[in-house]
């Protein structure tokens, strides 16, 4: 109520001196305070963390599947090292009985 007595008065003598005075008072949220200068700041602050967060993940799981790779080749070189000493032994073994039968011939 004695907001709008007072209103009205400026009104009044606003009117009285030639000023333009607009009926309805402008009400700004605090959004709108912000400059567009603020608003691409916080914008790239937020892609820049989201591109970091990003790029770590990324680089903890290559380094998962790094281990997991070189597990796996690891795993392969020691099975054809097994296997390569196990063709050796059979190819020694059946070079001794080929030299034996020679020998009764």
């Amino acid at each position: 109520m004695i907001r709008t007595s007072i209103f009205s008065a400026r009104t009044s003598s606003l009117r009285l001196s030639g000023a333009v005075v607009s009926g309805r008072q402008l009400y700004t949220t605090p959004i709108a305070y912000k400059t567009v200068t603020e608003k691409v700041s916080e914008v790239a602050d937020t892609v820049s963390l989201t591109c970091h967060l990003f790029c770590e993940t990324l680089q903890r799981m290559s380094k998962q599947v790094n281990k997991k790779v070189g597990k796996g080749l690891a795993s392969a070189i020691e099975t054809g090292e097994k296997a390569t000493e196990t063709a050796k032994q059979k190819t020694t073994e059946a070079s001794n009985v080929a030299s034996h039968k020679t020998d009764q011939v």
